[in-house]
């Protein structure tokens, strides 16, 4: 996602609290106790206030250069804050033409979902360029079903096959115990030659004796 950023002008300190005016955004005012606090609320304040001015299909502002706020800084003895949130695009105005039944049909539609009419047709054009995409691609709700299935329908035989119920499952497991049983064999065999060797060992030291 694209990342919007404002500049706000920080005052205050930490005895006090701090206060953060977003430059562009006449009005918004944050006041906070600590520096943490005030840019996140800080960040909530703008999306909310750039969330309004799309719903009302008002323009964003541009964002003040840092440059042009040096006087404010010094006169206001403030510290410069840059307030940055993530964005799922842009607005830009664009005129477009359309009939005036069809308007009517749209702002009825728009309204009866709590919608703005730029909103309404930006969530209608997303909808079709996502059908669009999908049928471009050759995958639809049909077509992800059977795919869905069809991929089931392959772990099902896979696991017939090779699962621990299969022949390839028992086959592997009828191994697995024979190698079991005869690492044990090999042990006891190790374990009987080092006593017989111990034995014979304590032999030899009591004839030596």
């Amino acid at each position: 996602m694209p990342v919007t950023v404002y500049p706000a002008l920080i005052t205050g300190d930490q005895a006090q609290g701090y206060r953060a005016d977003l430059v562009d955004f006449q009005g918004v005012s944050i006041v906070e106790s600590s520096s943490a606090d005030l840019l996140r609320v800080s960040r909530e304040r703008l999306l909310e206030a750039l969330t309004a001015l799309e719903a009302a299909g008002r323009d964003w502002p541009s964002a003040t250069p840092v440059e042009a706020l040096s006087e404010r800084l010094r006169t206001e003895r403030a510290i410069l804050m840059l307030v940055d949130i993530q964005v799922e695009e842009t607005p830009v105005r664009v005129n477009i033409s359309i009939g005036d039944r069809l308007l009517r049909q749209l702002d009825e539609a728009a309204e009866a979902q709590n919608m703005t009419r730029s909103g309404f047709i930006a969530a209608a054009v997303r909808q079709r360029l996502g059908a669009a995409g999908a049928q471009a691609n050759g995958v639809n709700g049909a077509g992800s079903q059977r795919l869905f299935e069809e991929v089931a329908e392959v772990g099902r035989r896979v696991n017939e096959a090779l699962g621990p119920g299969s022949a390839f499952g028992r086959a592997v497991a009828e191994l697995d115990s024979r190698a079991l049983e005869s690492l044990r064999m090999f042990a006891g065999n190790v374990s009987s030659a080092v006593k017989r060797r111990d034995r014979g060992e304590s032999s030899s030291d009591a004839d030596r004796g």
